[in-house]
């Protein structure tokens, strides 16, 4: 926990062309209160037809960056297309 208020950056990477939203929020950054957490709602989409739309499964991390310092953490998951 931080006695600061914090702004956390989110962003992911990929070899597709995914793009990530964060819900209740236009751009990709969250900021949380001193001594608090902060539940957040991300989004991961793929253009409609693309070859990760169509894929079965797609490889992503998902990065978190504290803006206030060089800390960032990452989280590797997987982004669920049609598999057709």
């Amino acid at each position: 926990m931080q006695h600061s208020e914090t702004t956390f950056k989110l962003s992911l990477t990929s070899k597709a062309p995914l793009q990530i939203s964060l819900e209740g929020t236009t751009g990709d950054e969250v900021t949380v209160k001193p001594d608090e957490m902060r539940l957040q709602r991300v989004y991961v989409t793929a253009a409609p037809g693309s070859a990760a739309a169509q894929a079965e499964r797609t490889p992503l991390r998902i990065w978190v960056e504290d803006m206030h310092s060089t800390d960032r953490v990452e989280q590797d998951t997987i982004f669920f297309g049609k598999g057709k």
